[in-house]
């Protein structure tokens, strides 16, 4: 039997340092919109520890065919859950930030079936900008040189 292509998991403790490279890695670093600067492990660390134990967070780890591949964050935030995605340069454009945001998202629903997400793109940021255009978000305003996108519930890929 083959292992499916694409898999999803909880992130454990264990994700840690995995989690701390990808972070500060340029191209995601390119695309934060609180800090562009690398961010220490310690501090890294204690925001882990945070999120893990938040209720109303969730954070998975992308998996194709076994080996971690990006993640995927929704972390409640205002009125909405903000949705938070990396994949590794070397898979993308095989649909993985996509999958990984919709099953991110139906495990959300699952449990708040009104939960509304919200998405804060880099306005130069155009293949982001495109994916949550795909998935059925709506461009609703702006943050700085960020476009801010929502989906609620209802909602669904176009």
């Amino acid at each position: 039997m083959t292992e499916p292509a694409l898999t999803l998991r909880p992130a454990t403790w264990a994700d840690c340092e995995r989690l701390f490279a990808w972070v500060n890695s340029p191209d995601s670093l390119r695309n934060k919109r609180l800090t562009r600067s690398t961010i220490p492990y310690e501090t890294h660390r204690q925001w882990l520890e945070r999120r893990l134990a938040a209720p109303d967070v969730i954070l998975l780890i992308a998996e194709e065919r076994g080996l971690p591949v990006g993640q995927v964050r929704l972390e409640a935030r205002d009125d909405a859950h903000e949705v938070d995605i990396f994949v590794i340069a070397e898979a993308r454009g095989r649909g993985i930030a996509a999958a990984a945001i919709e099953d991110a998202l139906g495990r959300l629903w699952h449990r708040d079936a009104d939960a509304k997400a919200r998405a804060l793109v880099r306005r130069d940021n155009t293949a982001s900008a495109r994916l949550f255009e795909r998935l059925g978000f709506s461009r609703v305003g702006v943050d700085g040189d960020h476009t801010l996108y929502e989906r609620a519930p209802a909602q669904g890929a176009a």
